[in-house]
């Protein structure tokens, strides 16, 4: 089998991040996606993964030894107005990525999941609770999730479902909380925030790739659902206060926006399963992490 590792949704955050990582493991990296994916040593193919006939067509004579899917929309939006879409594009993405690998066998099938699926589960939510999904895209998830596990059941395929919770770390979109943060306070502005009262469990980018990796790594793994995340639960407020801190200047309006209605206030994981199975722990503590992600947005500021 060659040594060829398909990275699916790779024009993301975390898919950015995976490829390079499995370039320094020494893999062969072709990643798959909507949009070109211009990372040095990869082979980028622009690609509907939600289009059954073009990837069978893609993945037609490519015999890839681990096979990661981090594709799809991340909305929360319980409400979201197109539903079907973002559905889709986890689930038929997922379902067409498995028919066009199957006969190929790869040796690791690796599917992104989310804490999402877990919605109200009293915390730290452990794999073995069953999953409440709290919006459409939690949903399409959880769909993923139990389809993958059904297949590796019925037919031994390699499977592995990694959940993650809240990653963060250079190159993500600023639309998402930490570097919101970090943008808003680097320019000297007030940012606008809840109380920020819920506890939540923030990984940096680097420590869930290799997860990702160790898991592919790992055949004891097949069949089972990691979740990917620190173990440690910190309330926002204090996420933000750090950020703060290295920034220097800034500031943060606590409370200017109200809690979500339907919040869940206590979202963190058990590693346990993860740690036993692979040996993998979080290289990064949050200070540390932090650090990092905010000089990666200093200097994208200093450049402008």
């Amino acid at each position: 089998m060659d040594n060829l590792a398909i990275v699916a949704g790779a024009a993301g955050f975390i898919g950015k991040h995976l490829a390079s990582h499995l370039l320094e493991l020494g893999m062969d990296v072709t990643t798959f996606d909507r949009v070109p994916v211009e990372i040095p040593g990869v082979i980028t193919r622009v690609l509907d993964l939600t289009d059954r006939r073009s990837v069978l067509d893609a993945l037609n004579g490519m015999e890839p030894r681990w096979v990661f899917n981090l594709t799809g929309q991340i909305n929360h939006t319980i409400d979201w107005p197109n539903q079907r879409e973002l559905m889709n594009q986890h689930w038929l993405s997922m379902l067409n990525l498995v028919e066009a690998v199957d006969k190929q066998r790869p040796e690791a099938f690796v599917n992104i999941g989310s804490s999402d699926e877990y919605g109200s589960q009293t915390a730290p939510q452990c794999e073995d609770v069953r999953e409440r999904p709290i919006a459409p895209y939690s949903a399409a998830k959880v769909s993923a999730t139990h389809y993958l596990q059904m297949w590796h059941r019925c037919i031994g395929f390699p499977a592995i479902v990694a959940r993650f919770f809240l990653v963060y770390g250079p190159g993500q979109d600023t639309r998402r909380l930490i570097p919101w943060a970090c943008t808003t306070l680097i320019r000297g502005e007030i940012m606008p925030a809840s109380p920020g009262l819920q506890k939540r469990d923030f990984l940096f980018v680097a420590d869930a790739v290799q997860a990702l990796a160790m898991l592919a790594d790992t055949p004891a793994a097949h069949g089972g659902v990691f979740n990917v995340a620190s173990g440690t639960p910190i309330s926002v407020r204090e996420v933000l206060e750090i950020i703060q801190v290295i920034v220097g200047h800034g500031n943060v309006d606590f409370g200017a926006y109200p809690m979500r209605n339907g919040e869940v206030m206590e979202l963190y994981a058990d590693i346990s399963r993860i740690t036993q199975m692979t040996g993998w722990q979080p290289r990064f503590n949050l200070k540390a992490g932090l650090e990092a992600t905010v000089a990666f947005y200093q200097k994208q500021a200093d450049t402008i």
